[in-house]
């Protein structure tokens, strides 16, 4: 017989959730991760009017995309390995659209830091790729958005990239061995 404490009984009973949004269910289970805050958006943008569900003005494409901001400081691998291990990936952001969805995660949340997205130029100094995909930022859409005068790979030693919360969702490079909060993101 398999018996459950009255906390993991809680914490299992609160993570179903059921959303209605214009006769479209949407049941999300969200496995309880300590010290993360799942925010949840994907749905596509010109099915549902602005004030549900949906956290981007942008009504060009749809953003199939989830994102949870974990607020646990780790090194950028130890994030992407985190990631990996809950069926996820570091985050990736090739559109204003989804930027403007990981500006309302942020923005939701109560964390002041700055957040390790999955983009890196170890293989090649300048030439960032994103570590989940394998493909160059920027590629087929063109879309970069670094802090003005970044990255500047300071010290040699900048390989890895975060938002800058202080700075909207703007990008900045980074050494990947310091310790900081990080974003995960599934794709449907």
């Amino acid at each position: 017989m398999f018996i459950l404490s009255e906390k993991v009984k809680s914490a299992l009973m609160g993570a179903l959730a059921t959303v209605v949004c214009l006769g479209f269910v949407l049941v999300c289970l969200e496995i309880y991760f300590p010290k993360a805050v799942p925010i949840i958006y994907n749905y596509y943008h010109n099915d549902l009017p602005m004030n549900q569900c949906i956290a981007s003005n942008d009504t060009s494409a749809p953003v199939p995309k989830r994102y949870l901001l974990s607020d646990e400081k780790v090194t950028f691998f130890e994030a992407w390995r985190r990631c990996q291990s809950r069926g996820l990936r570091l985050a990736t952001i090739n559109s204003e659209a989804e930027g403007q969805l990981i500006a309302a995660a942020i923005n939701a949340s109560s964390s002041e830091g700055d957040w390790y997205i999955g983009g890196t130029d170890l293989g090649h100094e300048g030439v960032f790729v994103w570590i989940s995909t394998n493909m160059p930022v920027g590629h087929g859409t063109g879309y970069y958005n670094f802090f003005p005068g970044e990255p500047n790979n300071e010290g040699y030693m900048e390989r890895c990239l975060e938002i800058i919360r202080g700075a909207g969702v703007s990008w900045n490079d980074v050494p990947c061995s310091i310790e900081q909060e990080y974003i995960c993101e599934t794709v449907n």
